[in-house]
């Protein structure tokens, strides 16, 4: 035989159309020739062999043969025609089963058959539900489809606390969205609770931590959560002054850094970082408390005793008056046996109770100041001010206070002037001191065009005002407000009256 068709493999969607019959070569004439096919069952419906067999015979009449074996053997899966996801549900959620096609080569007729499987619940994960589709065909060629479906623990499922916090408050520990759950905290210093909401009471910075929940269901479901928990430490408060002090001094308190202050005490309080109380008394000795707050809402407290020293009480008396002529005594002295230092013009000091200058000179015209120390070391001081002028001689003064009067012009007031001072015009002024007006009141023979001049101690010419046409008595007003403070000589004529301006 030529030409012999060879064996073949086919699966089900290749046809084994016949193919050309062979031949045959060498036969001096032309033989028969027939064709046999069998089947040889395989080990499924769709897997078999067929047999083709060509039978002839040779010149001598010996029979010849010649077979082809074409091999049908369906060795492809199923194939499905759709897809399916993983999903997440909520834990106790059962979804709906999709269904799942699928086709194959060679069996028009594709079975599926569906599987699912509970795998519970580990110490790190929750439970969860594979699903598995099986597609077969006649000769057992499989093809699987798989869905996961992941149990979440419910949303709701929450862990919160009233954090951040201040040191020696209680930190809340709360728990919800379920109702029937066990419940499992832990944290930092091994903190352990199975309660709902526990508390820690009088928190400090090392309660600061995360705090980790564990929620169980009664499906057994559970949800890990993570807190995180602030505990900030409180301020210090600190008091800083200048206590103990002397009453009349100031008082000066300053406080540690902060946001804010809340300063109380005896008929004292103050938001102030550095608050301060001007001349002091004993009213303001105590207790003064200090409340600060940082930038966090945190406070702390602290307290200060805070002591007045009294200073001592004396009085400061003049034996011979505080306005004296020039070469009388300054005489000064405090009733009090503490010790006194007085200080006073021309760089004047002296310690004692009593201070004495002889021989007065106008320059020590002044303030003096007696300062006297207690036995608490408290300094206190009085002033009081004298005046040493030159008395003038030959001039009668009128005046409406006796005692002014006498201190300007000695005892009585009153002297003779000089023949070439002498006049018959009188004047007299008032007040004396005076303050912004002086009145001059004038007993004259007529006169054109005097003046009332005001000159100052020194000579210089402060004031002037003509007066005209002055005859037997009148009353001027001056208005002296313009002048400094000090010794003036008012003149009318050859009349010369020395006044004080306040």
């Amino acid at each position: 035989f030529e030409n012999v068709p060879p064996n073949m493999s086919l699966s089900c969607e290749t046809p084994y159309a016949i193919s050309l019959a062979p031949t045959i070569k060498g036969s001096l004439t032309t033989p028969s020739l027939t064709m046999s096919e069998s089947m040889i069952p395989g080990t499924c419906p769709d897997n078999y062999i067929v047999k083709r067999t060509w039978t002839s015979s040779n010149n001598c009449g010996t029979p010849i043969s010649a077979v082809q074996l074409i091999v049908k053997e369906d060795i492809k899966k199923p194939v499905f025609t759709t897809a399916v996801a993983n999903i997440s549900v909520t834990c106790g959620t059962n979804p709906a089963v999709p269904t799942q096609l699928a086709k194959d080569n060679c069996d028009p007729t594709v079975q599926i058959s569906f599987a699912e499987k509970l795998i519970a619940a580990t110490a790190t994960e929750n439970a969860k539900v594979l699903r598995t589709w099986t597609a077969s065909d006649n000769c057992s060629n499989t093809a699987q489809l798989s869905q996961t479906i992941n149990f979440l623990t419910n949303p709701n499922f929450k862990a919160n606390s009233n954090a951040p916090l201040c040191s020696n408050l209680s930190l809340k520990l709360n728990a919800t969205g379920c109702n029937s759950c066990t419940y499992s905290w832990s944290g930092p210093n091994g903190f352990t609770s199975v309660s709902k909401n526990p508390v820690l009471t009088k928190t400090n910075p090392t309660l600061s931590g995360t705090y980790n929940l564990k929620m169980t269901d009664v499906l057994g479901c559970f949800a890990n959560i993570p807190l995180a928990v602030t505990v900030n430490p409180n301020p210090v408060a600190v008091i800083s002054s200048n206590a103990p002090l002397c009453a009349s001094e100031k008082l000066m308190l300053s406080a540690s850094f902060a946001t804010t202050y809340n300063w109380t005490g005896p008929n004292f309080v103050s938001v102030l970082g550095n608050p301060s109380l001007n001349n002091v008394t004993s009213v303001n000795n105590g207790t003064y408390k200090l409340t600060v707050t940082d930038s966090k809402g945190c406070k702390g407290t602290t307290s200060a005793l805070i002591t007045i020293k009294p200073q001592a009480n004396y009085t400061i008396t003049a034996a011979f008056g505080t306005v004296l002529c020039v070469g009388k005594t300054i005489n000064l002295s405090t009733n009090t046996a503490l010790s006194t230092v007085w200080t006073g013009p021309n760089a004047y000091t002296v310690a004692n109770k009593t201070m004495n200058r002889l021989n007065a000179t106008a320059s020590m015209s002044g303030d003096y100041k007696a300062v006297v120390t207690n036995t608490n070391g408290c300094k206190s001081s009085k002033t009081m001010s004298v005046v040493v002028k030159p008395c003038v001689a030959g001039l009668s003064v009128q005046h409406q206070n006796a005692n002014i009067e006498n201190e300007l012009f000695g005892l009585d007031g009153t002297s003779t002037i000089e023949d070439e001072t002498a006049t018959e015009q009188l004047i007299n002024l008032y007040p004396n001191p005076a303050d912004d007006e002086l009145w001059v009141r004038i007993t004259a023979n007529e006169s054109d065009n005097e003046a009332l001049k005001i000159y100052s101690n020194s000579g210089q010419l402060m004031q002037k005002q003509t007066l005209e046409n002055i005859s037997n008595e009148a009353t001027i007003q001056l208005n002296i407000s313009s002048l400094p403070s000090g010794f003036y000589i008012l003149t009318f004529g050859k009349e010369k009256l020395k006044f004080i301006k306040k």
